[in-house]
């Protein structure tokens, strides 16, 4: 468990400041967590449940004027359409 949420800072951190340019690493974590975990069926729902909230509150946070950024080159590759 300790280990998981060292992998999710770890990645949060990493694409707060790097950006898109940490997302290939992000991904690799989130590989090491699949491999690591017990039960990958619930895994996977429980992570697609919160990427889902979290990309619905960031899209919110946006539309509403709390995130603003300056072009596609600085949008998030999950908001980039």
């Amino acid at each position: 468990m300790l280990f998981n949420l060292l992998m999710f800072k770890i990645s949060w951190f990493g694409l707060v400041i790097f950006q898109n340019s940490f997302v290939a690493i992000a991904l690799c974590l989130l590989g090491v967590h699949f491999l690591l975990a017990v039960d990958r069926k619930s895994e996977l729902l429980t992570v697609l449940t919160i990427a889902i909230i979290g990309i619905a509150v960031d899209y919110s946070l946006a539309f509403m004027g709390v995130f603003s950024f300056n072009g596609n080159k600085e949008r998030p590759l999950f908001q980039s359409t």
